[in-house]
């Protein structure tokens, strides 16, 4: 594996919330989970419905607010479980979610798991075709590939546990219409994949090296096979 495919392995996942690759990797599609018509009104749908306030704002949470304020919200939810609600010196942990904060306090992305089934088509009806998409091989190639569809512009990236491994990708697309989202993160809107991966890093040591290709990051083409660099 090359240093630029080793440093995007494990950002992949996380782009957008700080956490350590294997804290925030998910273990499988939970297809038991219900679908959005039937779930309880203590179940987050925000993503597809725009309720209780519109993407990239999640139950009152909006980016930018306050650390603080974002805490005392999280508090007042009766869906969050409270006793794993944690305040952190960059960012508030509970169960199925993370709220990370920049330096000066300020909320600077929103990521949750999913606890209801919603498929890429049912999305993509929804939000329009994603801008492009990262990928994450795991150590064992033939494993799952974990996909991260990014809407730049909506300031949205979902996560999903393909059923197809990294060897299997460049024959079989990794993505289909059926596919799970797992989990979902919400960013501040940007104009371009460029402008939203320099937040992160750049290709300062690789000055022939685009951003686009330091980060691994693909326009989506549809339902294919993985392309090569």
């Amino acid at each position: 594996m090359s240093v630029i495919m080793s440093y995007v392995s494990t950002l992949t996942v996380c782009l957008t919330i700080g956490l350590s690759f294997a804290s925030c990797k998910p273990n499988a599609q939970e297809t038991q989970l219900p679908k959005p018509s039937d779930v309880t009104a203590e179940v987050d749908t925000g993503l597809i419905t725009n309720e209780p306030c519109a993407p990239p704002c999640w139950q009152g949470n909006m980016l930018g607010d306050s650390k603080d304020k974002a805490f005392k919200t999280l508090q007042s939810l009766p869906m969050i479980d409270q006793s794993t609600l944690s305040d952190q010196k960059s960012q508030i942990v509970f169960a199925g979610g993370i709220i990370a904060v920049d330096e000066h306090e300020k909320v600077k992305s929103i990521s949750y798991n999913l606890r209801y089934q919603l498929t890429v088509e049912e999305l993509i009806s929804i939000k329009g075709q994603p801008d492009g998409f990262t990928y994450d091989r795991q150590m064992d190639p033939a494993q799952p590939i974990l996909i991260n569809l990014v809407w730049p512009t909506q300031g949205l990236q979902v996560e999903i546990v393909s059923e197809v491994s990294f060897t299997g990708a460049s024959k079989d697309s990794p993505v289909t219409p059926d596919s799970l989202i797992a989990f979902a993160a919400y960013f501040e809107p940007v104009a371009s994949a460029e402008e939203y991966l320099l937040r992160f890093a750049g290709p300062t040591d690789y000055p022939d090296v685009s951003v686009l290709k330091f980060h691994n990051y693909y326009e989506w083409q549809g339902y294919t096979p993985l392309p090569h660099y």
